[in-house]
């Protein structure tokens, strides 16, 4: 059989198993379910079932881990410490005076390193700002 691209369903599970067979084995035996029992008679295990855990895997499935593991190793709990620990190191540049390099964020997953600059670099003074928020309130 050819080999289809974003292909769902059956043929997508088949796909699937071709390249990440041992790790749907895997997350399949840590629910309970066997594989190898589809089409037996008697069996508990249906192609549905594959289905689901491939479609609904959670960031710590092996199959997650084997498709992109990045992504898999960066949990809800390390987001949330990178952002605090951001947080911190602005807050520590801000309240030193904002002497030396601005503190750069810890990189996410799927990022690649790129930023996103507001506002073309200009600085409002408070006074600049009371003037703008002035108009914008006249209207």
């Amino acid at each position: 059989m050819a080999a289809r691209r974003n292909t769902g369903g059956i043929f997508g599970v088949l796909e699937l198993l071709d390249k990440y067979e041992d790790e749907i084995e895997y997350d399949l035996l840590s629910v309970g379910l066997d594989l190898y029992e589809i089409g037996r008679e008697g069996a508990r295990t249906t192609w549905r079932h594959v289905l689901a855990v491939t479609r609904c895997h959670h960031p710590d499935t092996a199959l997650a881990r084997a498709i992109d593991p990045e992504r898999a190793a960066w949990q809800v709990n390390v987001e949330l410490l990178a952002q605090l620990q951001d947080t911190l190191s602005m807050l520590a540049w801000n309240l030193g005076g904002q002497h030396g390099a601005k503190p750069k964020r810890i990189p996410r997953p799927g990022t690649k390193g790129e930023t996103t600059t507001y506002g073309g670099g200009e600085s409002w003074t408070p006074e600049s700002f009371d003037r703008w928020l002035d108009e914008m309130t006249e209207n």
